[in-house]
């Protein structure tokens, strides 16, 4: 009896059906006039106990500027990693005189004293913005992180992208 009741209950009650929304499709945007977009990501290789770190610049028209791809020892958490990407990036850009420049990564988190690091080397821009962005569109620089996990050293490519098919769509 509790069952029919329960059953005549809920064939009594309306239902709203509510439809999710479609995803929004994500994509990497150009910056604002005279500006360039750095994007910053760092790629962890745990069984190898390294990790890369991949900066790209582009400009206004969304073409290459320059690209770093950076080895480093996996001695850090996973959220440092992406601050010492984030100031690493901050340290080429100023190295190739960018002046308006807005930084992207993927990682929400911050990183105390790594953070206030780079606040400091900022001050070096006449314009400089910090922001969050999705994966999808970081993942030019996420490409460039694991190409890190090759080298020794830094590697930089000025004015010409490296030759590499998945950097094709820089």
């Amino acid at each position: 009896m509790a069952g029919n009741l329960l059953q005549d209950f809920l064939a009594t009650q309306q239902i709203e059906l509510v439809i999710p929304p479609p995803p929004t499709l994500q994509h990497w945007t150009k910056p604002n006039l005279h500006y360039h977009k750095v994007n910053f990501d760092a790629a962890v290789f745990r069984e190898a106990h390294l990790a890369g770190i991949g900066v790209i610049v582009r400009d206004w028209r969304g073409e290459f500027v320059g690209a770093l791809a950076s080895p480093m020892s996996l001695t850090h958490l996973v959220a440092e990693m992406e601050a010492l990407a984030c100031r690493k990036a901050v340290e080429f850009v100023a190295e190739i005189r960018v002046q308006r420049v807005i930084f992207e990564g993927d990682c929400l988190s911050s990183y105390g004293i790594v953070i206030e690091d780079i606040r400091s080397q900022a001050l070096v821009f006449k314009a400089c913005v910090f922001a969050h962005t999705s994966r999808v569109c970081n993942c030019v620089a996420d490409a460039i992180a694991k190409k890190a996990k090759a080298f020794r050293s830094a590697q930089v490519w000025l004015n010409c992208p490296p030759d590499d098919s998945v950097l094709a769509f820089v």
